[in-house]
């Protein structure tokens, strides 16, 4: 929709992106431009110190700060995972525990996988909303911690990996997006929705 002419920073959402390490710099920052495309009105990224400089003279309007247990309610919702590294879940595990609206991608994946295989998740869904967006090889790393299972085989036919999609779904009490060639997205309510036809051109890193 067309902004409205007193539109103003603090009108149009804040977003934190948790992200980036040494082998992967660029993907949280990434993620800062995607979110700027969207029109979000403030972002900040949490990244390491020996990454701190690259990330702060990449775009003037993005917020760059080193994570140190800060409260994270003053932002209206919360990505974590791209190009984190291992090694995330003492950081992702006060970001689960925020009410805050919260996107899970790459390693962020990986981190919860680890922390539900510990039992060192609350035992009841976030209250907020959470997205998960595995490609498939970090599906299997999901499924294989919640269900106990890979979500998909080569012999397993297309209604067992719906109801593998739909079983984690509800388990998480999430949105899933599954990412490959066509994407499966996947609500709380066990409602599965394809993405066809999609731009090939798109399948680089960072996309």
């Amino acid at each position: 929709k067309p902004l409205k002419r007193s539109a103003y920073k603090k009108d149009r959402g804040s977003s934190a992106i948790f992200g980036s390490s040494r082998q992967y710099p660029s993907a949280a920052r990434l993620s800062a431009k995607a979110a700027f495309a969207a029109r979000g009105g403030l972002v900040t990224l949490y990244c390491d110190e020996d990454v701190y400089q690259i990330a702060a003279v990449e775009s003037p309007s993005v917020i760059v700060r080193e994570y140190t247990n800060q409260s994270v309610d003053q932002y209206d919702a919360i990505l974590a995972g791209p190009g984190w590294g291992n090694g995330r879940e003492e950081v992702l595990l006060p970001l689960l525990n925020s009410d805050r609206p919260l996107v899970l991608d790459a390693d962020a994946i990986h981190a919860y996988a680890s922390l539900f295989q510990q039992g060192m998740l609350p035992q009841e869904n976030r209250t907020a909303d959470s997205i998960f967006t595995p490609h498939l090889g970090e599906l299997r790393v999901l499924g294989t911690a919640v269900l106990q299972r890979p979500c998909y085989g080569p012999d397993e036919s297309p209604q067992l990996f719906f109801a593998n999609l739909s079983e984690l779904a509800q388990r998480l009490g999430s949105t899933l997006v599954v990412k490959s060639s066509i994407i499966h997205l996947v609500d709380r309510s066990r409602a599965i929705t394809i993405l066809e036809r999609l731009n090939p051109s798109l399948g680089v890193g960072g996309s």
